[in-house]
């Protein structure tokens, strides 16, 4: 688990920075990532972790996206999952509004899983370079 703690951390530090003990050396592509945590990250750093998990990635690899539910039809546990979201240094976003990122980004194929408790989970996959991958599965929110 530490190793694997390694690499994720590698992925979201800036290039060539000294923590990740990866400068210079091209790491081999992943097929998956472990949960990048969301509620913790605040849209740019998510942005740009997200971006750098989708280049090391294989073509038809998946990250899986942890964060909070933020459910439409309930405005007291939606405000409540904002706030701690925002008290844990990020922000809480909607499942549609997290699946469009994720294919602003790049991503081919971003599904959102059903809630469990007060989270989520979202996958997202990288294109394989065959056809048109984002016409394929796309799930929202339900």
């Amino acid at each position: 688990i530490p190793q694997l703690h390694k690499g994720v951390n590698a992925l979201l530090q800036p290039a060539g920075d000294d923590k990740t003990g990866l400068r210079g050396a091209d790491p081999q592509p992943i097929d998956l990532t472990l949960p990048l945590p969301q509620p913790f990250l605040d849209p740019a750093s998510f942005d740009a972790g997200a971006r750098r998990v989708l280049r090391a990635l294989r073509p038809g690899g998946w990250l899986l996206v942890l964060a909070l539910d933020v459910p439409e039809n309930d405005e007291l546990t939606a405000a409540s999952q904002r706030v701690r979201a925002r008290l844990w240094g990020g922000g809480a976003v909607g499942a549609d509004e997290l699946i469009d990122r994720l294919d602003r980004i790049g991503y081919a194929c971003s599904r959102a899983h059903p809630p469990v408790g007060a989270y989520r989970m979202f996958a997202a996959q990288r294109g394989t370079g065959v056809g048109d991958e984002r016409a394929a599965v796309q799930t929202r929110a339900a």
